[in-house]
């Protein structure tokens, strides 16, 4: 069984995934997302730091900054239990 962290970013993945080509602001996601706010907000900002994940910042879609999922970046999904 996967941890709680990466049953996290699974949904996370998924959810950005499934809006291609569109993107997500925080609320949009934390409301797909289990999880208290504080902790998927701040996932979200880790796995958008991180090199190796496909969560990419959208900037100047606006007033505040939104997400979206990157298909270009190498990684696993075999690793992910969607």
């Amino acid at each position: 069984m996967a941890s709680p962290a990466a049953q996290m970013d699974a949904a996370i993945f998924a959810f950005l995934k499934g809006l291609q080509p569109a993107d997500a602001s925080l609320n949009d996601i934390t409301s797909s997302v289990g999880g208290t706010a504080e902790k998927v907000r701040g996932r979200v900002k880790e796995l958008t730091a991180a090199e190796a994940q496909p969560v990419k910042a959208v900037e100047g879609a606006g007033e505040h900054v939104r997400y979206a999922f990157d298909p270009s970046v190498d990684w696993e999904p075999a690793a992910i239990p969607f």
